[in-house]
């Protein structure tokens, strides 16, 4: 499963069909548009300048704009040109544990978003 949380949006992808039941996008508060790219999924959040790969399987790529320099923080790093500081957990000490890492950004099991 990939959710993927941007403003008030929220889209939920179940399976590797990469397409969202229509049901699971959440909240419609950003504008998105979604299309197939051969084997990825592309989702492009225009306002936010934000554009996010999907393989449908494990990997996920994210392109930002510019105007996003040093205001990121996360598994990607955080976006300010100094690559020695990417491994910053989410209580902001750097680190050099790649499982402390990422075990840091963790959020726990997701559940599906269901409807009725």
């Amino acid at each position: 499963m990939l959710v993927i949380h941007v403003g008030f949006t929220k889209i939920y992808f179940n399976d590797n069909s990469g397409q969202p039941s229509p049901s699971s996008v959440v909240g419609k508060g950003s504008e998105f548009e979604l299309w197939s790219a051969g084997y990825y999924t592309a989702i492009h959040f225009p306002y936010q300048d934000l554009t996010i790969l999907w393989d449908r399987k494990t990997t996920v790529h994210i392109r930002v704009g510019p105007h996003w320099k040093g205001l990121l923080s996360g598994l990607c790093g955080n976006f300010d040109s100094v690559t020695v500081n990417d491994m910053t957990t989410s209580s902001h000490m750097e680190v050099s544990n790649a499982q402390g890492f990422g075990d840091s950004w963790a959020l726990g099991q997701v559940h599906t978003q269901t409807h009725t």
